[in-house]
This record gives C-alpha cells, sequence and structure tokens, in this order.
C-alpha cells in the first residue's frame, strides 16, 4: 500500500545559496491510496540537483508531472493563438496564429504555429535512486500512456515525409518557432509527447501536466513503483516564470481508482450543494411568507368557474 501518513523534506544540493528551495513538501496525508510529493524548484540554478528522501514506497504505477502556478493558459488570445489543421500535418495553414505564424526574415509559415506552441515547456527532468550501500540508480520512464489516445490518434499527426526522404524534409519550407531550441523534425514533429501534452491548455492558473511514467518493466529495483530511501532529482531549469511571479513544482504522485490527488471536484461539489441548500432554504422562505396555500389556490377555481 502508498503511505498513509509521510512527511518528506527537500533539500537544494546545488547552486548558489540565494536559490533555496527548501519547502515543506508534503506526501498526501490519510489517503491509502494516492500518495504524491511535490518539490518546487523555481529559483533553483542550473545544474539543479535537489534531494529527496521518501520515508515509504510509492507502490504501483508512479507518474511524474510539472506543475505551474500563476500561469494563465486560459487567456483569451492565448488559447485562441493555434491552427489544428496544422498539427493534422497542413503545414502551410496557419489562420489564427499571429504574431507566431510567419517568420518576419524568410515569410515561412511557422510550424507549430501559434502562442501556445511558442510557450511550450522545455525543462527536462532526471531522477536517480541512491540506495543505502548500493550503486545509484536511473529511474527509468516512459512516455508510453502519457498522451490522450484521442490526441494521438486524431488532432496531432505529421505531414507526408517525401520517397526516400525523411521528417525534416517534410518541415523543410517552414521556420520552428522562435522559442524552440530545437527544430520540430528533431525531435518528433508534431508527434512529439511533450508537445501533445502542452497543447491540451489548462483552465486554471494552477496546473500540472504529466512529464513521464516510471518504466516498472527494465529494472527489477523500481517492478514495484519507487521504493523508500534518497534521490536525487536533477533538474534543467530552463523555462522562465519568475518575471511572472509564477512557480515552479516536480511532482512525485500515485493514483487510485478515482485519479490522482484534484481538490477542484470535491469543492466544486462542495460549494454547488451548499448554494443549493441556502436557495432551497430561501424559496421555502418565499413560499411560507408569500406563498399561497392549497385552499386559497382552491377558492381561486372556484371563483373562475
Amino acid at each position: 500500500m502508498p503511505p498513509r501518513d509521510a512527511v518528506p523534506t527537500s533539500t537544494q544540493l546545488s547552486g548558489s545559496a540565494s536559490d533555496g528551495v527548501q519547502n515543506d513538501t508534503k506526501v498526501l496525508k490519510n489517503r491509502p491510496k494516492v500518495s504524491e510529493f511535490p518539490i518546487e524548484y523555481t529559483s533553483c540554478s542550473t545544474p539543479c540537483n535537489l534531494q529527496i528522501d521518501l520515508p515509504n514506497s510509492f507502490d504501483g504505477d508512479v507518474y511524474l508531472y510539472y506543475n505551474l502556478e500563476n500561469y494563465y493558459q486560459n487567456h483569451r488570445r492565448y488559447v485562441k493563438s493555434r491552427n489544428d489543421q496544422q498539427y493534422l500535418g497542413d503545414l502551410t495553414n496557419v489562420k489564427d496564429c499571429a504574431p507566431f505564424d510567419y517568420d518576419p526574415a524568410t515569410k515561412k509559415p511557422i510550424a507549430p504555429c501559434g502562442a501556445i506552441a511558442n510557450s511550450i515547456f522545455n525543462d527536462t527532468f532526471s531522477l536517480t535512486y541512491q540506495p543505502v550501500g548500493g550503486l545509484p540508480a536511473i529511474v527509468p520512464v516512459t512516455t508510453q500512456g502519457v498522451i490522450w489516445n484521442v490526441d494521438k490518434d486524431r488532432k496531432f499527426k505529421n505531414p507526408a515525409i517525401p520517397t526516400n526522404g525523411n521528417l525534416c524534409e517534410a518541415f523543410k519550407d517552414t521556420v520552428k518557432p522562435p522559442n524552440w531550441a530545437h527544430n520540430p523534425c528533431e525531435i518528433g514533429g508534431f508527434e512529439n509527447v511533450d508537445f501533445i501534452v502542452w497543447m491540451r491548455t489548462a483552465a486554471l492558473p494552477y496546473f500540472k501536466k504529466l512529464w513521464r511514467i516510471v518504466d516498472r518493466t527494465t529494472n527489477s529495483v523500481f517492478a514495484n513503483g519507487l521504493p523508500k530511501g534518497t534521490y536525487v532529482l536533477s533538474v534543467t531549469n530552463n523555462y522562465p516564470v519568475q518575471s511572472f511571479g509564477g512557480k515552479k513544482y516536480f511532482v512525485i504522485s500515485t493514483t487510485s481508482w478515482a485519479g490522482g490527488k484534484n481538490s477542484f471536484l470535491g469543492i466544486a461539489y462542495l460549494v454547488v450543494g451548499c448554494l443549493a441548500i441556502v436557495l432551497g432554504v430561501v424559496f421555502v422562505f418565499i413560499h411560507l411568507k408569500f406563498g399561497h396555500s392549497i385552499n386559497e389556490l382552491s377558492n381561486v377555481s372556484d371563483i373562475h368557474h
């Protein structure tokens, strides 16, 4: 079973003292089926190495997320700055992608176009297990199961590859987004998992997106999940968030039959339930104070007859 009650801590191993990211990071308490460990790394300078101490094992499938705070992916102009037809392989279709539709210098279409694609999250992570008296082991991860089938099968497709050619030849008449370090053809094009995950925009300014899933098939140490002990999280901290007061976290989590930790639905149900009770009381009061009894309604009916 995953831990019922664990309160691990985080310690910065590298970076300047002013980059301190020591936080109270807590595994979700009192829920036997869901465990979660968030660790903030917003101000951690690259190379960023953070120590994680798991006092209990994370059993079963383990999901690795990145979490952003104060990031408004739901801004109207931001959400509309995309072209779903281009992401299906129509490279020249950049309608609605302005100002990231054409490259100003070459006049070639940008692919993938739009503000969402241009702002793709580009931090990278590596998690290493350091058992007592044993050799360090990199935690194996996989992209299998990270994206939804509907996205993979129906919403994102690479353009047709020329005969005896490659993906970069298919993209040759386009330009990469300004903020991208690599050409899309070098990292899988429109079918890149990180790109697909990022393009599913969040409704709230505090959100987490699935980065990878722990691969339990390649190393027997992790066959049952993540064992308790010490880990080192290595982060390439590229993505800027401090200019708008944002924060970044790396999150280790398990799930239950109801999914992962997400208090939004519970809060929403409580709020709607309370509103329904209040409105019910108000309507009862109005009825008792100003309403008509059945006898009065019967008398009105008799008068009309």
